[in-house]
């Protein structure tokens, strides 16, 4: 359902849109945080699909409005406006300000926006790891929260700050967060290690995961085996002992979850 909802393929009268050859490269001048905005919304309205918006909505527990946008359709729009207007000239500012939108495509932009300043060696300067650019993708994080931009936002960008700033930094922090009365930063506190394969704290991981582990709430129960489940495939013997020696307090969904892959 999700994948035919965001992912479905352009509609044949929308694939007129030019598809730049080096959009995310080095754009010749930047735009404002507004103009960018404005450009992007103009595009967004003259594209939208009221009866996919009304569908993606549902999907989303209707906690958002959406233009309805598949995301391919979505991400080339971005790319072209990237490629004809330049890179946003202050990208924090310009992702907060996509979060004060009402469509969730906004919401969805910025973090496209964000993992390429994270992931993309060009741009890692305009996403230094500095406590306050921390701040700011925590507070995105508290904002608009659901699980299509949190995941994202705590999986790749705020596990590559922490990276960054080192194991000590990384436990006082996550330490910190897996404290918060906030459900979705206690699950990014879970999710931040996801892709980190050997590079990974494990004794940081199991320590989250028995802390929350009294939790009835979905998504955290979830996000611990989802957690658990990636860790395993670099260290299967000892996720299989630690769901062994904690299987009464961890719920039924986390070990079902972090044992899916093991043999």
């Amino acid at each position: 359902m999700a994948k035919d909802l965001f992912d479905s393929h352009t509609p044949t009268r929308l694939r007129t849109l030019k598809k730049p050859s080096n959009a995310y490269g080095k754009p010749s001048r930047n735009v404002s945080q507004h103009d960018f905005v404005e450009e992007l919304r103009k595009r967004f309205i003259s594209v939208r699909n009221p009866s996919k918006a009304q569908e993606m909505a549902a999907y989303m527990r209707h906690k958002f409005v959406f233009f309805g946008i598949a995301a391919p359709l979505r991400r080339q729009i971005q790319r072209e406006t990237i490629h004809e207007c330049g890179f946003p000239s202050d990208v924090l500012s310009t992702s907060m300000r996509l979060y004060s939108q009402p469509e969730r495509e906004f919401h969805l932009c910025a973090v496209d926006l964000l993992l390429d300043c994270s992931t993309k060696v060009s741009l890692h300067h305009l996403l230094p790891p500095t406590d306050d650019v921390l701040d700011h993708i925590e507070q995105l994080i508290r904002t608009n929260s659901w699980w299509d931009t949190v995941d994202f936002l705590s999986s790749r960008i705020i596990a590559r700050i922490l990276r960054e700033k080192g194991q000590k930094a990384r436990r006082k922090i996550l330490n910190n967060w897996i404290r918060d009365t906030e459900l979705w930063i206690r699950r990014s506190a879970i999710l931040a290690q996801l892709h980190e394969g050997r590079k990974i704290d494990i004794q940081l991981l199991f320590s989250l995961v028995l802390l929350t582990a009294d939790e009835a709430e979905f998504f955290i129960q979830k996000a611990s085996g989802w957690a658990l489940r990636e860790c395993s495939k670099t260290y299967p013997n000892e996720v299989r002992a630690f769901v062994g020696e904690n299987a009464e307090r961890l719920s039924a969904l986390t070990k079902k979850e972090a044992l899916r892959n093991i043999r």
